[in-house]
């Protein structure tokens, strides 16, 4: 069966060449249940957060992401720094004042380069929009080696999954093969339990009462509907496993392995059977097992 599943645990690094400058964005991302992204980039790119967590959001619908980006500006795009002369003669005719009221040397331009509002770092003038057709490139380019990375990790899992699946059908036949022996094997029980209370009494029952308690037991402990549902339920994992378009596969198998454990707790409450009691143990375990593979998929 193919198998098209990404794991919510990936790395990826893409380095973009722009007319603006050298963009290098990377992704790391573990488990978690919701989308949770963290972002570092410079101050020039502020602007474009919402933007970039829009396009994150759009790409990744789960796990805990750390997105950073460096940029190298072209000649162009380079900040540039201003000095804000009116305020350093301001500074000099005050530190002067100073120097000549305490008979001290010369001001030093040191510190007037460190008084502040002397100096400021301005970025340059580019267009948002341009600022981000560059930047969107080296993210989308990182993303897709993201889904790649995800995509590798998710077949090994899935491959997991699928022969848990597998497991959970073998356990399934079993339970159908044997429903059939849960009501012969109460009628003996009761057939027996009758035969001790007539030895006991030295009378004979209502042999009618037998067929009767017999009929009312087949009642309660008929599992056909829970059999066929679970069947349903494990066509439905593994149409999700190959992939059906959905958008998050671990959130649903998720909750579709909670109704599964359903119909295994009623299976195993309403046959109240011996026989099936360690095929439903075992059917529990898998379903165990399924869940915690569940965790890494997104």
């Amino acid at each position: 069966m193919p198998i098209n599943l990404r794991s919510m645990t990936g790395f990826s690094r893409a380095r973009s060449e722009t007319p603006i400058g050298q963009f290098t964005v990377e992704l790391r991302s573990v488990n978690n249940r919701f989308h949770d992204a963290s972002i570092s980039m410079p101050r020039e790119l502020a602007a474009l957060e919402m933007k970039l967590r829009a396009l994150l959001k759009s790409r990744i619908s789960r796990g805990k992401i750390d997105c950073r980006i460096r940029c190298t500006f072209a000649d162009k795009a380079q900040p540039v720094v201003q000095v804000n002369l009116p305020l350093v003669h301001s500074y000099v005719e005050k530190l002067q004042q100073l120097r000549h009221a305490l008979g001290a040397d010369e001001v030093p331009l040191e510190l007037l380069a460190n008084m502040p509002g002397v100096m400021e770092v301005v970025p340059a003038e580019v267009d948002d929009e341009a600022l981000w057709q560059a930047l969107e490139k080296a993210v989308n380019d990182a993303l897709d080696a993201f889904d790649l990375d995800r995509a590798r990790e998710g077949a090994a899992l899935g491959e997991q999954l699928v022969d848990l699946g597998r497991q959970m059908r073998e356990r399934l036949a079993l339970v159908d093969e044997r429903k059939g022996e849960i009501v012969s094997n109460q009628r003996e029980r009761l057939r027996q339990r009758i035969a001790e209370l007539e030895d006991e009494t030295k009378s004979k029952l209502d042999p009618g009462r037998l067929e009767m308690e017999v009929a009312m037991f087949a009642d309660r402990a008929d599992i056909s509907e829970e059999i066929v549902r679970l069947g349903a339920h494990l066509d439905r994992y593994d149409a999700l496993l190959a992939g059906s378009g959905e958008e998050s596969a671990g959130r649903a198998l998720d909750f579709l392995l909670q109704e599964m454990g359903r119909e295994v707790n009623t299976i195993m409450s309403k046959s109240r059977d011996t026989s099936l009691t360690g095929t439903g143990l075992e059917m529990k375990s898998i379903l165990e097992k399924i869940r915690e593979q569940i965790q890494n998929i997104q």
